[in-house]
């Protein structure tokens, strides 16, 4: 991880860009590929999930070795007081996650609100962590609206999933509909942000 960021430091900002771009462009192709050969699919979805994963790495991996040092009495000693704050906040979003994927875990992968559950707050992990990677400012406090509005987003969808299921005792159907469809937004949305805090990280406000 840390030989992919020297080498992308060293490139200019258009090229990072291609690279990004250019991977989620090749995920999506591998996807459309495996769709229209089923024969292809086991080879084609660990590459998807080792890009996925990579992907992911690439925005959390400075939190979350930060909150490894959180744990540590003699590594938090090493944090600044920013680095402090932003290792509570992806901590606390990070045990969310985890709540989720052990209830999900328990229920075989059959309660739809647990699953629900972990998709938000592993998908938050994304937009929280790029949040930090903004200097202070107008880049950060733009990027901390968008994590509001994302985790609002939801937290939507989670409350009428819940409504569909426990709101009056019977199923709701149409309610669970809607929720799926605010999830959909959501993951556009978190989908967005990455492209928004790459851009707003670039940016150098002037004090």
């Amino acid at each position: 991880m840390l030989k992919y960021f020297l080498f992308m430091s060293k490139l200019s900002p258009g090229v990072q860009w291609a690279i990004i771009i250019g991977g989620y462009l090749g995920n999506r192709v591998l996807g459309s590929v495996a769709q229209s050969n089923p024969g292809l699919a086991p080879w084609v979805l660990p590459a998807r999930i080792a890009y996925i994963a990579f992907a992911v790495l690439t925005w959390t991996a400075y939190p979350m070795f930060n909150l490894m040092l959180r744990l540590n009495r003699f590594g938090r000693l090493a944090l600044t007081p920013e680095q402090t704050v932003e290792s509570n906040w992806v901590g606390g979003v990070f045990l969310l996650g985890l709540a989720s994927l052990i209830w999900c875990l328990a229920t075989g992968f059959n309660s739809p609100f647990g699953i629900m559950a972990l998709t938000v707050f592993g998908l938050l992990l994304l937009p929280l962590a790029g949040l930090f990677r903004c200097s202070e400012g107008w880049p950060r406090r733009t990027m901390l609206a968008v994590v509001v509005g994302l985790t609002l987003v939801g937290l939507a969808a989670m409350w009428l999933l819940w409504q569909s299921y426990f709101g009056d005792g019977r199923f709701l159907k149409a309610k669970a509909e809607s929720a799926f469809e605010v999830l959909g937004l959501f993951s556009l949305g978190i989908l967005a942000s990455t492209f928004l805090g790459n851009y707003l990280a670039s940016q150098r406000p002037k004090h």
